[in-house]
């Protein structure tokens, strides 16, 4: 009991400030392709204050705005590559930014739902917008992966990213 206290007020006392995210954003988005530093720009990453329950994800995306919560600082701080949220994060902007109907993209191709793959996470529903998101960041980050295990998800985004 006295650990757990000692670990929530060693977290009051180091809040997540915009100094601590721009720092770690430096790194992170280094280790992204052109493509998606440049969409990085067009949103601005925040602090997830609503992260008091532990329950939030580690990042989520709400217009421009990716909100960063505690959990993606203490992925990073365990060595855990973040880029991948980032890029995920990154997918669920574009999808909005191009107002993308994802029912027309999946109506385009068999199978119609799960084009891009269920994610099979726990606690990561298996929607069209998460699949996208998680297929955006393949599409970016392991091309060859998703190539070769969801040959359709890479089409559609060939697609997608040509007609942008």
């Amino acid at each position: 009991m006295l650990k757990h206290s000692l670990k929530m007020l060693s977290k009051e006392l180091e809040p997540i400030t915009q100094e601590k995210i721009n720092e770690l954003l430096t790194k992170v988005l280094a280790q992204l392709p052109p493509f998606l530093q440049n969409l990085a720009k067009e949103v601005t990453f925040e602090p997830n204050e609503l992260d008091m329950s532990g329950q939030m994800p580690e990042a989520h995306q709400k217009g421009t705005v990716i909100y960063l919560s505690e959990k993606f600082f203490d992925l990073y701080k365990d060595s855990v590559p973040v880029h991948g949220i980032i890029a995920h994060e990154l997918g669920h902007y574009y999808k909005e930014k191009m107002k993308l109907n994802l029912n027309n993209i999946y109506s385009r191709q068999p199978p119609y739902n799960h084009l891009f793959g269920s994610l099979g996470i726990r606690g990561v529903p298996d929607t069209n917008e998460e699949e996208f998101a998680e297929a955006f960041a393949s599409y970016f980050l392991d091309p060859a992966w998703l190539q070769q295990y969801y040959p359709e998800a890479y089409s559609a985004l060939e697609d997608i990213l040509a007609n942008a």
